[in-house]
């Protein structure tokens, strides 16, 4: 009876480190797409303030000075540049605050 009892337990034991094994690995590809998607997100946003907003911000300048009287094209390229600036805003915030938050709290990113 003892030694059924002693065999269930290591086999109890044995499936629970599986288990455990199985977690590990799930959490470690997890904590790769986390590091892939913030390094995306991070590339995204280069191009958006970099590229995006100051290819938007050329044209809005140069149609100004090409059609001064183009009200309509010059109200959509000034709502253009609210929605690039307001994307561009939001990116830096969000960064900055996970940035402050990693900083507050310890980042798990080197255990990849």
């Amino acid at each position: 009876a003892e030694a059924e009892r002693r065999a269930l337990v290591e086999q109890d034991l044995s499936a629970a480190r599986r288990s455990n094994e199985e977690q590990a690995h799930k959490i470690g590809v997890l904590k790769h797409y986390c590091s892939m998607n913030a390094k995306e997100r991070s590339a995204l946003r280069t191009i958006m303030e970099v590229k995006i907003k100051g290819l938007v911000d050329v044209i809005a300048y140069v149609a100004g000075e090409a059609a001064p009287g183009a009200t309509v094209l010059q109200d959509r390229l000034a709502a253009l540049q609210k929605i690039v600036n307001a994307s561009v805003y939001a990116m830096r915030s969000e960064d900055s605050s996970k940035g402050a938050h990693e900083a507050a709290h310890g980042s798990n990113s080197s255990n990849v």
